[in-house]
């Protein structure tokens, strides 16, 4: 959410953000609340490929892989630019489930740019053959950093936020 309030004003045109949720108080953007994950009998992103044909966006940019990207890299014949915001676990995920790593390699292959949160992000989107000048590492801060204050703890204690998996090596 942050990150994209601080990226709109830099985007060409108006933006438009599909998601699910309540809008924030005032967006800069236009949303259209609907949720893009699919069901087992029809994927939910399918209307997605008719809207972007019509839209022509500058830029689709997507903030997870997943399937919906399908819809980008679809069109992307016809000169339909996109990028794809990429998490360590999302394609962790996504690369297990059977025919996803085809796509997914495929997808992210014809991206203008890939961003990514970790230098871990960007060794798997690298082993997929996406070429590292693609690759635009972002690293995630605490927001507002704020300073430590009073006497240092012996031994120092180490605080981390993230996702409790094993590859972290947090206990």
């Amino acid at each position: 959410q942050r990150s994209l309030e601080l990226l709109a004003p830099e985007l060409p045109g108006n933006v438009v953000v599909i998601a699910p949720g309540l809008p924030l108080e005032r967006e800069p953007w236009k949303r259209i609340n609907r949720s893009l994950f699919s069901g087992r009998l029809k994927p939910s992103w399918l209307w997605l490929v008719v809207w972007l044909w019509r839209k022509n966006p500058h830029l689709t940019l997507w903030g997870h892989v997943s399937a919906a990207v399908t819809a980008s890299w679809l069109l992307h014949p016809w000169h339909r630019r996109y990028a794809v915001l990429v998490h360590g676990q999302d394609i962790l995920s996504e690369m297990a489930r059977p025919g996803r790593r085809w796509l997914v390699k495929r997808a992210l292959k014809k991206a203008e740019w890939v961003g990514v949160n970790s230098d871990f992000t960007a060794d798997v989107v690298s082993s997929l053959g996406i070429r590292r000048w693609k690759i635009i590492p972002s690293h995630p801060a605490v927001n507002p950093v704020m300073p430590v204050s009073g006497t240092p703890v012996e031994p120092p204690r180490i605080i981390t936020v993230c996702r409790l998996v094993a590859r972290k090596n947090v206990d």
